[in-house]
C-alpha cells in the first residue's frame, strides 16, 4: 500500500541495486525511517518519503538519510526529489 506523503520537503528518490532484496530494503527504509510512496519508474526509481518529520530538525534528517543512503552499497542512487518529477 502507497502511502500519502506529508511533506514535498521530505521526499527522496532512490535507486538499488539490482541484487538488493525486498527485506534489505525493508531494512534501509526502516533504518532511516523512510517509506516507499511512489515506483518503481521504468528506470527503478522509487519516491521515498522520510516519516520521521520532526520540524525543527527536518532539513538536518533528510541530509542524515541521504547521506545513509549514498554511503550503503544496495543503493545506486539517491536524490533530493523534485516535487514536478514524478517517479
Amino acid at each position: 500500500t502507497l502511502a500519502n506523503p506529508g511533506g514535498e520537503d521530505q521526499l527522496l528518490d532512490v535507486v538499488f541495486t539490482q541484487e538488493t532484496t525486498t527485506a534489505e530494503v525493508r531494512a534501509l527504509l526502516e533504518r532511516i525511517g523512510g517509506e516507499i510512496v511512489g515506483g518503481p519508474s521504468s528506470l527503478g526509481r522509487y519516491r521515498v518519503h522520510l516519516t520521521d518529520d520532526t520540524s525543527a530538525s527536518s532539513a538536518a534528517e533528510l541530509e542524515r538519510a541521504i547521506a545513509e543512503l549514498d554511503a550503503d552499497p544496495h543503493v545506486r542512487l539517491v536524490t533530493r526529489a523534485l516535487a514536478e518529477d514524478a517517479p
